[in-house]
């Protein structure tokens, strides 16, 4: 924010305090001349008015001060005339009206213009402050935006979400003070519970934590459940006072006292409370809740993401048990024939030492030359959305030939790219070759095959990359 020469002026004098000099002078002229008329004399009215001129300067600026001294003036010219011959003078007093009418103005002017510096002044400190309060939230935004980068940095690195979280807990307690984080998670019963990721900077916190451990909060009990239900959050001075705190004896025992929960939100559901403590008493502070918040918010997009991330590894480790339970050949091939996984009864037919030995490697090289055409006849027909089963004979790594039976069926690829194609083959002691329909065995084993493949069994092979038995 610029600082104006404009701003650098300060916004004159009200109207009241304009006037308020003059009329303050009047006044006190008033009073004077009505003590002399009931036989009170001033011994040196000058005086006074020069003080009532003065405030008027310093009170209403320049103007209100020149007009008080006018007036002022006028008074002494008339108070030091000869009685009944007005603003005629007598000896000295000629001399002194001339020194007023010079020294007043003056006065007031120079009162007038220290009036006007310490406004500047005092408007350009406040100008200044404002500048230092700015530059501070600035540079707190700018720390906040560091901890964000560095912390998605590292929560992308975890291998788990506990991994995660517990990166989170450590930065915001290195950040912002808090000696001890924990985090919560709804379980399956709908209750919180204390997930295994925590981080202390202290010794001695092992009870506190064994008793978060070992207790489960309905939403609306304790820190946890009060942050869950208002989606907010929630700060307690001193925990060992807070009536809906039900941790308060393990709190004492440590010598823990002001806590914070902080929800992590998801668009609008929450998916885990943050949980924060530290050994003194602590009135809510709202810069630091806010930058737990800010957290937060960022922390909710990155926990759904190791959600989605561990889910779809669950799968495919299901998936890959899956397959190589198959006592038969199961295999992912690309349009163009590529071999891109095969389970280990696939690799123990054709002879293949490791999957490394096949995999991104065309599958006609382990075909006889006279089924080639045909079968690549059978992969466009497979490709077209048809299902069949096809016979045919291939060389294995170490020469055996063998006969086997393959059935295929065609998965699209959810990224936009060609679809690819599931196949079971097994050995077969006959040579027919069957591209139009299924044979009741290849369905009965397809379906059952499909069958016990989990949900989402397609997805980690939408994008066809090579998987390693």
């Amino acid at each position: 924010m610029a600082i104006t020469e404009q701003e650098l002026h300060p916004a004159g004098p009200g109207a009241w305090q304009t006037v308020g000099g003059p009329l303050l002078t009047l006044a006190a002229i008033a009073l004077i001349v009505m003590l002399g008329l009931s036989g009170f004399r001033i011994p040196n009215p000058p005086a006074i008015l020069l003080l009532v001129v003065a405030f008027s300067a310093f009170y209403g600026g320049t103007r209100s001060g020149m007009v008080s001294a006018v007036i002022a003036w006028v008074f002494f010219a008339y108070y030091f005339s000869i009685p009944d011959r007005p603003f005629q003078y007598a000896g000295e007093n000629f001399t002194r009206v001339v020194m007023w009418a010079v020294t007043t103005p003056a006065m007031a002017v120079m009162i007038g213009f220290l009036r006007r510096r310490s406004e500047r002044i005092h408007e350009l400190t406040s100008k200044n402050l404002a500048l230092e309060t700015q530059i501070t939230q600035r540079k707190r935004a700018e720390e906040e935006v560091r901890l964000l980068q560095a912390m998605a940095v590292a929560v992308g690195e975890t291998a788990d979400l506990y991994s995660a979280l517990e990166v989170v807990l450590r930065k915001v307690c290195e950040s912002t003070g808090w000696l001890v984080g924990q985090a919560w998670m709804q379980g399956e019963t709908g209750r919180l519970e204390c997930v295994p990721a925590w981080h202390t900077s202290v010794s001695g916190l092992e009870s506190f934590r064994k008793t978060s451990l070992d207790m489960t909060f309905a939403p609306g009990v304790g820190l946890p459940g009060q942050a869950w239900t208002s989606r907010r959050p929630v700060w307690a001075r001193d925990v060992t006072h807070e009536g809906n705190f039900p941790r308060a004896r393990a709190a004492l025992q440590v010598g823990l006292r002001a806590g914070l929960a902080v929800p992590v939100m998801s668009g609008a559901e929450v998916i885990a409370v943050l949980e924060f403590f530290v050994r003194e008493p602590r009135d809510e502070d709202e810069h630091l809740a806010g930058i737990v918040s800010s957290i937060a918010i960022q922390l909710g997009s990155m926990i759904r993401r190791k959600h989605t991330e561990q889910a779809l590894h669950r799968s495919e480790n299901q998936l890959r048990a899956i397959i190589d339970a198959e006592p038969e050949c199961v295999k992912i091939v690309a349009g163009d024939g590529t071999l891109l996984q095969m389970n280990a009864a696939g690799l123990a037919m054709i002879e293949a030492g490791s999957a490394e030995q096949v995999i991104g490697k065309s599958v006609f090289g382990i075909l006889t030359p006279e089924y080639r055409e045909p079968f690549r006849t059978f992969m466009e027909n497979v490709l077209s959305g048809n299902k069949g089963t096809f016979e045919f004979e291939i060389i294995g790594f170490k020469g055996t030939h063998r006969w086997l039976e393959t059935h295929a069926v065609s998965m699209p690829n959810d990224r936009g790219g060609p679809p690819v194609m599931l196949w079971w083959a097994s050995c077969s002691s006959t040579s027919t070759v069957s591209n139009t329909s299924m044979t009741a065995s290849g369905t009965r084993r397809a379906t059952t095959c499909f069958a016990r493949l989990p949900s989402g069994w397609e997805e980690p092979f939408a994008a066809a990359t090579p998987w390693r038995a």
